[in-house]
Parts: structure tokens; sequence; C-alpha cells
């Protein structure tokens, strides 16, 4: 027993010798406050130079510090919950790692616990902890007060951690948290990250423990625990409507971040000045106190939210102009506005689709090559066959049909709807003269009579409700909005953009988004038919010069012929044995 406690007794000593060592090295400066120690010990990366610059504590940003954690060391703090909201690229996700150097370097008594959470591991690690991890890499001094320093973690040598947790697969039951730090908690929505939350709430045990958010507004219905602190935040005292104070001494602070870099002087300096040396922002700050749930928040919304200098400026009002041309309408009311939200929102606006150029509907004498596409259900749902030729370039709808459920003898007189209608449709269709170069289809609801469509010689493309379908629907509402598109201005397919909502998706890269339609008030079937036949029609490929996002265009083009440089000329269609269409 004696022999085999020997390494476990010198691990235990080496912790105690840390910890005594720890104990006696507090920096003399730890009695500074919050933002005059993030400015002078925490370190952030330049995007454009990619070096380690001092973090510049902006005066509204100072204001919140100060609020959160009063000079006055010998009383409590006055919060324990902390909220940055702000729009993106606001820099709060950056103040609340500032947050937890501070609180873990400067201010927590020694064995004190510190959490990083986010929805999942790679969050955690990639956002506030890592920049608590870089301000470490980056200074001697806070370097020289850790004992351990690993991808997910960090130990002072006074026995203080800093871990970084997923808030999805925590496992923190018993622990004593003197600050957790959460990001984006809009997207907090399942069980286990509610109980985590939970579990984080500030003990008793551990004084002036905190809990500090950064995020954007949640979605209506969706994020209740965002929802729930915004709401009880904005019930309570809203302070600085015009304007706030900040104690003198972060004038010389001012001027000296607008000698290094004379561009930020409109951002830096104040208004005015006290008798009393106080500096005065005439700039309202919307800072909110809920004294009963001991919470204060900066919830800062709308454009006056753009304060950054990098918002500013004609710079900054293009990069607007093209999120709201891109994003839809609920994303860039999150993003950019920072306001509660509609999941997704309106497809495409009515107006844009009403405002596209009409064409004629097929008949006999149409010699284009169509794809047709067909999305098919067999009860509680519609029927569509919808068709797409290419003239001068540009995609065509030029046919629509759809079926409704209807009592039928062959299901005992329920209401359905036969799949096998759409076929005797195509059949119609071909025997009438249309030229099908190929029909898409959903093989979830159509696969038996695909089987049966291609054995009479139709040219059957799967089209797969997945990413494909995503790329598909982007692609459309992207048309549309380019005015790239004709249509017959049909009564469904106007009554279903009338209807279809959208949300999001990521990408393969997890940078570009795509879009998919979805069910709003009603019916879609027949704008879901449009998108994937304009996509199989068109290979992905815009009519018009602009660009597309990298990652768009099918991965496996498999019509029988192109319709690219066939669609002006009908004439050369007539004795082309290789012609794609039956």
């Amino acid at each position: 027993m004696l022999s085999g406690a020997t390494s476990n007794d010198s691990l235990l000593c080496r912790a105690a010798r840390d910890l005594r060592a720890g104990l006696a090295s507090e920096p003399s400066e730890a009695r500074l406050p919050a933002w005059r120690w993030i400015a002078e010990h925490f370190r952030t990366k330049d995007a454009n130079t990619g070096k380690a610059v001092p973090y510049v504590v902006f005066p509204w940003y100072a204001r919140v510090l100060l609020d959160l954690f009063p000079d006055d060391r010998s009383s409590d703090l006055p919060y324990s919950l902390g909220v940055i909201s702000t729009t993106k690229k606001g820099g709060k996700t950056t103040l609340n790692g500032a947050i937890a150097a501070y609180l873990a370097f400067a201010r927590a008594p020694a064995a004190s616990e510190l959490y990083v959470f986010a929805n999942s591991q790679e969050q955690s690690v990639g956002r506030v902890f890592a920049a608590v991890k870089y301000a470490v890499d980056m200074s001697q001094a806070l370097r020289d007060m850790c004992a351990v320093r690993l991808e997910t973690s960090i130990r002072l040598r006074n026995g203080t951690t800093v871990k970084a947790q997923a808030a999805m697969h925590a496992n923190i039951a018993g622990s004593n948290p003197y600050y957790s730090g959460w990001t984006e908690l809009w997207g907090y929505v399942h069980p286990s990250e509610q109980r985590a939350w939970d579990e984080m709430t500030p003990p008793p045990t551990v004084r002036n423990a905190i809990r500090v958010v950064d995020t954007y507004a949640g979605y209506e219905g969706e994020s209740a625990l965002l929802n729930g602190i915004e709401d009880r935040l904005k019930a309570g005292e809203r302070l600085y409507d015009d304007g706030y104070t900040l104690p003198g001494e972060y004038m010389d602070y001012a001027q000296a971040v607008v000698a290094a870099s004379s561009e930020l002087e409109p951002f830096m300096m104040p208004d005015d000045r006290k008798g009393t040396g106080e500096l005065i922002y005439d700039t309202p700050l919307p800072c909110y106190v809920d004294a009963a749930g001991r919470a204060y928040g900066l919830w800062d919304e709308g454009e006056e939210a753009r304060r950054m200098p990098w918002q500013q400026g004609e710079r900054g009002k293009q990069y607007y102009r093209e999120q709201e041309e891109n994003l839809l309408p609920g994303s860039f009311q999150r993003f950019h506005l920072n306001r509660r939200a509609k999941r997704g929102g309106q497809y495409v606006p009515v107006m844009d689709w009403q405002m596209l150029e009409a064409c004629d509907p097929w008949d006999e004498s149409d010699h284009h090559p169509v794809v047709l596409a067909v999305d098919a259900a067999t009860h509680d749902d519609h029927m569509a066959l919808v068709g797409v030729r290419r003239v001068g370039g540009v995609p065509e709808e030029c046919y629509v049909r759809v079926w409704e459920p209807q009592a039928d003898p062959r299901a005992k007189g329920r209401a359905v709807i036969a799949p096998s209608d759409a076929l005797s449709e195509l059949v119609r269709l071909r025997d009438a003269g249309m030229r099908i170069a190929a029909v898409a289809y959903d093989p979830y609801q159509f696969h038996d009579v695909a089987l049966k469509a291609a054995s009479e010689g139709f040219n059957m493309v799967e089209f797969p409700q997945g990413g494909r379908r995503a790329l598909a629907d982007t692609y459309l509402r992207q048309l549309i909005a380019s005015g790239s598109l004709r249509h017959t201005h049909a009564a469904a397919l106007g009554a279903a953009v009338e209807s279809a909502d959208a949300i999001e998706e990521k990408g393969r890269t997890g940078d570009e988004k795509k879009i998919r339609i979805v069910k709003g008030a009603g019916k879609v079937d027949p704008l879901v038919a449009l998108s994937m036949a304009v996509w199989t029609a068109t290979e992905g490929v815009a009519a018009d010069p602009s660009p597309l996002p990298e990652g768009f265009g099918p991965s496996d083009w498999i019509m029988s012929g192109s319709m690219n440089d066939r669609d002006d000329d009908p004439v050369r269609w007539e004795d082309d044995d290789d012609a794609p269409y039956m």
C-alpha cells in the first residue's frame, strides 16, 4: 500500500506546490477595473494581418463591463446573469472570451471552476474558449500563471480551471461554477441543453458566481430559453436612453487607441466631459436590468446596433444591402437587426413572382424539349406535374397540372391520389407531341410508377428530397430574384408561391446557406415540382452571367442529351436520332 501510494502522494504534493505558488503570484494589477485589465492583457488575432493585437475596449462595452463588474471589490457583484446581445460581427463573442479571461486570471478566487458552453464541443472550443486560449498563448504574463494548457481546458497554478464544454453532452453534475459562458443561446432547444443551463445556476456557496451569455435574438416559438430571458430583461428597467458616462481615466486609454489608429477617433472619444471628469457619450445604449432575476443585459437591436467601425461607411452599407438581398427575411432580421423572427419566412416575395415575364403554355406546335417533374403523394396532399423548357437560354415554365385527393373506388371510396394518374398524363402529353427530355421525380411515393414509366421509354431522373432538392430550391429562388425565369402565370403556381415558406440549411462547407421550400399556409407541391424541373432542365447553371456560390451545379448529369445548345433551333430536332425525347 505504501509503495503504491508514493506516486499519488507525489502528484498531490506537486498540485499543492502549484496551488501555493499560484496564491502567492496574484498579479499586482488584479485590482484594475475589468475594462482596464482586458485592455492591457487580452489579445486577439487581427483579421487582416493574422498578428496578435490588443483588444480594443470600445466605450459602450466599457460601460457594460463597469456595470457587471464594479470597481468596488468589497461588495458582491450586482448581477448573477449578464447578457450581451447584438448584431452579427458586433464583437459579442470576443467580449465574452475577454470576460472569461479577466475572471479566471484577475478576479476569481483560487480553485474556481469556469466553464465555456456552446451547442457542440467544436463550437465551445472554437469560439469563447479559443479566444481565451489565444490570449493566453500571446501573453507571457498569463502563460506564467498557468500550470496546464490543453485544447479544451486550462488550469492555473492556483487551481482555477477553465473548461470548454458541449452543452448537449454536458456531464457537470456536482460542479460549483464561478463563471459559465454561453454562446448563441438561441440554439439551446434540446432538453439536455436546458438541463445544462439549470445545472449551471450560480450556486449560493460560490460568492459572485455569474453566467454570461452572448447571442443573437432567437426564433419565435422555438428559442424558449433565450426568449424568456429577453422578455424578462425588457420588462425591467431600461438604462441609458439619453446616453451614458465613463470614468475620466478612460480618456487616457481612448487617446492612446486613437493615437495608434486615428480612424477609431469617432468611436472612442466622448461627446463631452463633466466638471467631475466623467466622460459623456450622448449615444443611447439599450441596457436593461431585471432586478428580481439579478440579470443585466445589453440588447442592441436595429440599425443603431451597428456600432463597430467595420459596420459603418459605404463598405458597411454595401455589405448590408447584399445581405438583405441574399438572406431570408427572418435570417436578416436576426443576424443584422438582432430582432426575434420567425424561422425562415416567405420563400420569395409574391410581387417578385408576379413581375416575372409571361410566356405561352405548351401546345402541339411547340417543338422545344421539355423537362417534366412530378411531386407525388397518395393522400392528405396534392400531386403536381410541372414542365420547363429553355428558350434563348432562359428557363420557362410551360405546363402545370395539379391533382387533389378524390373519392376513388380503388381505395374503397376514400379521398386519395393515384400516382399512376401522373403516368397516364405523361403518356397523353407524349402522344400529343410534347418532346419530353426527362421526368424528374421523388422516389419516395413514385418509385413503382417510375419503374413502369421507364419501361415505357420515359427518361426517369431520380430527385430525392435531400441535398439536391435544397440546391434546386436555392437556385430557383435566385432565378426569381434576378428575373431570369418566365412562366405562364398559372393560378396553381401563384397560389403555391403565396403559400411557400422557407428554411435555411448549412451548405457542405458550413459557410454558404441553402434554402428549402416548406409548406406555409397552403399547398406548395407545384412550386416543389417547378424547382425540380428547373434544376434538371438547366443543369443548375444560371441563365444570367452572375456567378453562383461554390458547390452549385449537379454532381451527376444523367439526361440522355443536353438542352443547352438545341433549344433555340427546334428544326434540328426533326431528324436527330440522339434527341432526348420520346
